[in-house]
This record gives structure tokens, sequence and C-alpha cells, in this order.
């Protein structure tokens, strides 16, 4: 029997060496590029106003409900038969 050559201490993380060398598919990069070429805007500079709206409206909603928790029992009105 002959012995097995000595393998690279990487050798069973070659998806992960892959990604760090490599970290962009080709295509994507062609794409890119040919974005960029052309001067389109970019996906993201398009919805950054929307993002931006919808985030406010989040935070709005986020605000009123710790407000009215933070009433607790003491702020409700009382009925008309105690």
């Amino acid at each position: 029997m002959t012995a097995a050559p000595p393998r690279r201490p990487d050798a069973s993380m070659t998806l992960l060496t892959e990604m760090l060398q490599r970290p962009l598919d080709p295509g994507y990069a062609a794409a890119a590029a040919r974005r960029a070429a052309s001067g389109t805007a970019t996906p993201a500079a398009s919805r950054s106003p929307a993002l931006l709206l919808a985030c406010v409206l989040v935070g709005l909603l986020l605000a009123v409900a710790a407000t009215t928790l933070g009433r607790g029992p003491h702020g409700r009105r009382r009925s008309a038969a105690t």
C-alpha cells in the first residue's frame, strides 16, 4: 500500500474558500458592470423613499401602541354602572 498524499488543511472547506476568493458570481458581476455602464439606477436607489416612509409608519404605530399600553387600567373611563 502506498501512502495517500497529504491533504491541504482547508480541503474540506472548498465552498468557503471559493466564496472568500470570489465573493460575487461572474454572471452577477457582468450584469452589475452592464448596469453601471448604461447608467441606470440601482434597484435600492429607487426603493429608498418607500423604505423610509414604511419605517416612519412602523415607528409611529409602535409609539402609539406603547403609549396606549403604558396608560394601564387607571386611564380607562369608568362605566356608569359602578
